[in-house]
């Protein structure tokens, strides 16, 4: 049974992330959304951030923005990154959703 209130999509995105590390000192990071739904990503990040912390996700060409909560942290690594999972705080449609159409 799937408890997921949203259909995931999987595509690899590149993004930046401004966000708190586990002792608090902002880093800015160029990575990728690993999937992405209506209302949420899963991001690789090569910082821990604890759960519940904000950041911001905006597109390379800096045509968008979004403000996110951590929910999830895997510390399972791959290639060195962590998988974290983070639920956009904006109300408004997903920025993400315009990638879904376009070939990367």
């Amino acid at each position: 049974m799937n408890k997921r209130r949203d259909e995931r999509y999987y595509k690899k995105i590149r993004i930046r992330i401004q966000a708190p590390d586990e002792n608090g000192n902002f880093f800015e990071e160029e990575t990728y959304v690993e999937n992405f739904s209506k209302n949420g990503c899963c991001i690789l990040t090569s910082k821990l951030i604890r759960e519940n912390a904000h950041i911001i996700i905006s597109s390379i060409d800096e045509r968008f923005e979004s403000e996110a909560k951590v929910k999830k942290i895997w510390q399972k690594e791959i290639d060195g990154k962590l998988k974290m999972g983070v639920e956009f705080l904006d109300n408004s449609e997903n920025w993400l959703m315009n990638y879904l159409d376009k070939e990367e």
